[in-house]
């Protein structure tokens, strides 16, 4: 009897062992798989795995631009101007946060001419878009947004 009650004592000690270490995982990494869109260390991306976000399939162009509170902006050549989603693997490129760097290496700069695949969200309620609660450079209601994707085909002038 007592070789029972030790055995089941060592299964839940066990038990909540495992429990407690899982539970402490790296809570960005649940966002990034949860959420369509989320920020990783102030930058506004895709959730990884994610496909880009938005309507058909489109080429994407304008100039990039950071703003005062540290979001992106694409200012498209129809003069308007979108808040940017940032394919994913997107990061700082230094400690300035001044660009950003694609999963390809590439910077990009604010106030350089960006082109390539995405697509445009208009007017949604944000409550009907997957996005992270701390992601702040998106509207606190109804949202448009521009999503890039593929990294490899964006290209800078």
């Amino acid at each position: 009897m007592v070789g029972k009650l030790v055995r089941a004592g060592l299964i839940a000690v066990t038990a909540s062992v495992l429990c407690s270490c899982a539970s402490s995982a790296d809570p960005t990494a649940t966002a990034t798989l949860r959420y369509q869109i989320t920020t990783v260390d102030g930058v506004t991306v895709q959730g990884e795995g994610q496909q880009k976000q938005g309507g058909s399939g489109a080429l994407i162009s304008g100039v990039v631009e950071l703003d005062s509170a540290g979001c992106w902006k694409l200012k498209a050549t129809t003069g308007e101007s979108f808040d940017l989603v940032w394919p994913a693997g997107t990061r700082w490129s230094s400690p300035d946060r001044v660009a950003v760097r694609l999963s390809t290496g590439m910077v990009v700069r604010s106030g350089v001419s960006l082109k390539g695949p995405g697509g445009v969200t208009e007017r949604q309620p944000r409550s009907s878009i997957s996005v992270a609660p701390d992601v702040a450079c998106l509207g606190s209601e109804t949202t448009t947004y521009i999503a890039l994707g593929k990294p490899a085909e964006i290209t800078t002038s």
